[in-house]
Order: structure tokens, then C-alpha cells, then sequence
């Protein structure tokens, strides 16, 4: 399986531990600023990680997203026909202590998608759906995907870590 890289949308999100206080959730679209240092953060080492963001645009030079189709296959949803330049939008406890770029431009984020899946993963061997990370996908997912000699033998473990080269079109 292929992953391309092509937008490059940084989201920088900070985890902390519960505190006592009942948590700020902002409402929709009303977000409110903190400073860093309001919220525990060094100034100057949050400027850093801004700076190193905004110098390390993505590597590929075209924001062009003409190939889209043919790079990733059948889109399941409108496209922009380019991708917007590096952004970020930097939350700590609800609050934004940085941002910078186009934040609200709507772009695809495939870099979030093995983050997305690990987590999935998680809460699927955690349900019990996953029957071990070992143990074959076609010992459950029974939709002709899985029929191949070469799909027959591919884990889970082999999905999470991308390293299936799983055959076929979905």
C-alpha cells in the first residue's frame, strides 16, 4: 500500500494531565487566546517550534492536486485543486497560544490518517474485533479481499505497520 505525503498541515497538539478544574471547551467557532505562559508554556521555546514550522514548508514544491485520482485512487469527496501553504494552529487546555497560515482553509491531512488508524486498531483489539495482531485479516474480513495467496497470509500487525503490500482495489 501507498502513502503519499502531499500537504503538509501541521496541528501541533499538546497533552497534559487531567488537572482538578473541570476542563475549558470552548464553544463552536469561539475560541478563546491564551498566552503560553498562561497556560504553562515557554514562550520562546513554542516561538521555535513556530519558526521551524514555517521554515520546513513540504518538500514538494507543487501545490498542484491535479493527480490526485490516479496518485490515491477514487476520491470519496470534493478536492481542492491545490494545497494550501504550511499552517498551524497550536492548542494548549482549549486555548490557542499560536497560529499562523491559512487555518480554516479546508486541506487534506493524509499524514493524520496512520494516527487516525493506529487508533482505530486500539479500540478495535480492545473491543475484541481484532482477534490478535498476529493472526491473519482473513480470519475475519470475509469480502473476497483477503482470497489471494499473497492477501491470505497478511496480518494485522502487517497493516499497522504498512507493511502488507496488500494486492487489489478497494
Amino acid at each position: 500500500m501507498r502513502t503519499g505525503i502531499i500537504g503538509l498541515t501541521l496541528c501541533l497538539l499538546v497533552v497534559s494531565f487531567p488537572r482538578a478544574e473541570a476542563p475549558y471547551v470552548p464553544p463552536s467557532n469561539q475560541w478563546a487566546h491564551k498566552t503560553p505562559a498562561e497556560v504553562g508554556m515557554d514562550a520562546a521555546k513554542l516561538n521555535d517550534a513556530v519558526e521551524f514550522m514555517k521554515a520546513h514548508e513540504a518538500r514538494s514544491p507543487a501545490r498542484d492536486f491535479s493527480d490526485q485520482e490516479v496518485v490515491n485512487g477514487k476520491l470519496l469527496a470534493s478536492m481542492p485543486t491545490e494545497r494550501a501553504a504550511t499552517n498551524a494552529l497550536i492548542i494548549r487546555h482549549g486555548y490557542i497560544v499560536a497560529e499562523f497560515g491559512d487555518t480554516v482553509r479546508p486541506d487534506p491531512t493524509y499524514s493524520v490518517a496512520k494516527s487516525m488508524l493506529s487508533t482505530l486498531a486500539g479500540i478495535a483489539q480492545q473491543k475484541g474485533l481484532i482477534p490478535g495482531l498476529d493472526e491473519p485479516v482473513s480470519n475475519v474480513i470475509k469480502d473476497g479481499g483477503y482470497d489471494s495467496p499473497h492477501n491470505r497470509t497478511v496480518t494485522w500487525r502487517n497493516h499497522l505497520q504498512q507493511e502488507s503490500e496488500w494486492e487489489g482495489e478497494m
